[in-house]
């Protein structure tokens, strides 16, 4: 179950509970009376004792969420889990959207069992096009500074570039889209290739969306990451879905500042 707070300025003060079972049962009772909510209220308390008991549905669960269901009629399948979900986020605020900005991974080992079923039906606990949307517009609830416009070319370059490594790697299965499950890595997308040698090698791959300018920005994590990984590590700077140009660390080594006194760089913007 997912609890709700009903204080959006305070995670999970007052709560009730969201699962599969109640967002299904409410769809029941919103069919039966043609999406009339009062309609459906009342056909619950009125009821026989027990009439609903062999459905497996949480009927009591369902009559808060009422209201909410019945915006969502029209969709089916994993449209319709995904739009309830929108709604909840955007209106109640549930605790665990508050880490949505870090990614999806940091989400889903917050939920319970209960959860992550609501999740696979909304088919948002794997990447796909869909879900990476649904995905950002949470992270930029909770992350209110956010440049939506950036997020979205930053993610379609990132998407860019896993689906060409998918199609180059030796190993296509085991080419990873890490920053969809975590901000926190220091690269967007791990693949693998042969050296001249032939011999397979790990890639780590920064990507930055640049389209028609000849700018991005650096953060000092995503530098540090680059020292670390050294050779293993590239960034790539996309301009269109076939249009890309790699840098090793060492290309860009001439911009990066350095830290004077107390004081040290967090963010860098890199003319190329």
């Amino acid at each position: 179950m997912i609890y709700i707070s009903y204080n959006v300025r305070f995670w999970a003060v007052m709560t009730k509970p969201v699962s599969a079972s109640s967002i299904e049962a409410a769809k029941y009772l919103l069919m039966l009376t043609h999406g009339d909510v009062l309609k459906a209220k009342d056909f619950w308390t009125s009821a026989p004792p027990n009439a609903f008991t062999t459905s497996g549905l949480d009927f009591e669960g369902a009559l808060w969420l009422l209201p909410i269901v019945s915006n969502h009629l029209t969709l089916s399948g994993s449209h319709f889990y995904r739009s309830i979900l929108t709604e909840l986020v955007s209106e109640l605020a549930p605790g665990w959207a508050q880490y949505a900005h870090l990614g999806a991974a940091h989400v889903i080992e917050r939920l319970t069992t209960d959860e992550r079923q609501l999740f696979r039906y909304a088919e948002l606990d794997f990447p796909n096009h869909e879900s990476i949307i649904w995905w950002d517009s949470i992270a930029s609830l909770s992350r209110k500074s956010q440049n939506d416009i950036l997020l979205d070319y930053g993610r379609l370059a990132e998407r860019w570039c896993f689906e060409y490594e998918q199609a180059v790697s030796e190993f296509p299965k085991e080419v990873r889209w890490v920053s969809f499950d975590t901000n926190l890595a220091g690269y967007d997308i791990f693949s693998n290739r042969k050296n001249r040698n032939d011999v397979v090698e790990d890639v780590y791959i920064e990507v930055k969306y640049v389209g028609s300018k000849s700018e991005f920005f650096l953060s000092r994590h995503e530098w540090d990451v680059a020292l670390q990984l050294g050779e293993s590590w590239e960034l790539r700077a996309f301009r269109s879905d076939s249009d890309f140009t790699p840098y090793k660390a060492s290309d860009l080594s001439s911009s990066i500042p350095i830290d004077c006194g107390y004081g040290s760089w967090i963010t860098v913007k890199i003319s190329i």
